[in-house]
């Protein structure tokens, strides 16, 4: 499987990165694509193996492997474009890495007989120079044709990561909950980092703090879930505590009033299934912070 020949189209942040670590696990990168000559060198340059092409359709010419990594609105149009013009040959192994998109994307391949799939990391794609670093044992999501699932496995096994498979007709929620996990870590983290300026730290005190008061919460996780891991005043029950947060959110950092009352809402029935909080208790919490977000409404 080793001898295969890869081809990486698209070699952006997350091809550059995927084509560094299976160059490094011993896969033979025979091609890399990019709209510019001089990204597809840089791209070269990075996995250390490969000829630089600006044409996809010169550069999946004879691979056996073809991961197509461009931006998702282009992976039909890129698959369409390779099936056209005869650059891929029956049996051909064809993979995207969207984390939104199944395979259906990749439906023309299909019909000049090649396999499709799709395998997504659920890791965050930054700086590849860092990614290359923390893939081990990142889980892969895939799905597709299952006669290539044996080959997907076993790529995602040789880049140290585990492999999962996932209902592609549901494959919006999975990228749905990828974006909450991790996206939406970088605006609370900034809405924290904000309070806490107020509150008299520098940027880097406040980041550094709450970065390891995550890596609490994190470790917490690893080891029980949601409903057992939580803390804080709503696993409390502590309405004043609370009515505190709120109140002097409302006078003295308005604009954070509403994601703490909302995400106050969302963990709410977290705290009920781990029977931290009962339905009262939960219901009055819920009237309190619905009553701040209604008030902070009709200000504006």
């Amino acid at each position: 499987m080793k001898d295969s020949k890869i081809a990486i189209i698209g070699a952006g942040r997350l091809g550059r990165t995927i084509g560094f670590i299976l160059r490094s696990a011993g896969y033979a990168i025979c091609a890399v694509s990019c709209r510019s000559m001089e990204n597809a060198r840089n791209a070269v340059n990075f996995i250390g193996e490969g000829i630089p092409y600006d044409d996809p359709i010169k550069a999946a010419n004879g691979a056996a492997i073809i991961f197509i990594t461009t931006a998702d609105n282009a992976i039909a149009e890129t698959s369409g474009l390779l099936a056209k013009y005869g650059a891929i040959k029956a049996g051909a192994a064809i993979l995207h890495c969207s984390g939104s998109l199944n395979s259906s994307a990749l439906a023309e391949m299909r019909r000049i007989k090649s396999f499709t799939g799709s395998m997504h990391p659920m890791a965050s794609f930054a700086m590849p120079e860092t990614a290359v670093k923390n893939l081990q044992g990142v889980y892969w999501c895939y799905e597709g044709d299952e006669e290539i699932f044996p080959l997907i496995e076993q790529l995602v096994t040789d880049m140290r990561g585990i492999p999962l498979k996932i209902n592609p007709d549901m494959k919006v929620l999975y990228h749905a909950a990828s974006v909450i996990a991790c996206n939406y870590t970088i605006p609370l983290t900034a809405s924290a980092v904000s309070l806490l300026k107020k509150s008299g730290l520098n940027g880097e005190q406040a980041t550094g703090a709450l970065i390891r008061l995550m890596r609490s919460t994190l470790d917490n996780l690893s080891t029980a879930p949601p409903e057992k891991a939580l803390t804080g005043p709503i696993a409390r029950g502590d309405i004043a505590t609370i009515e505190g947060h709120l109140k002097n959110l409302s006078e003295s950092a308005p604009e954070h009033l509403p994601l703490y009352a909302f995400m106050g809402l969302m963990t709410l029935p977290v705290a009920e299934k781990g029977n931290m909080i009962n339905q009262q208790q939960s219901q009055k919490i819920a009237h309190l912070l619905t009553d701040y977000l209604n008030r902070r409404r009709k200000r504006h």
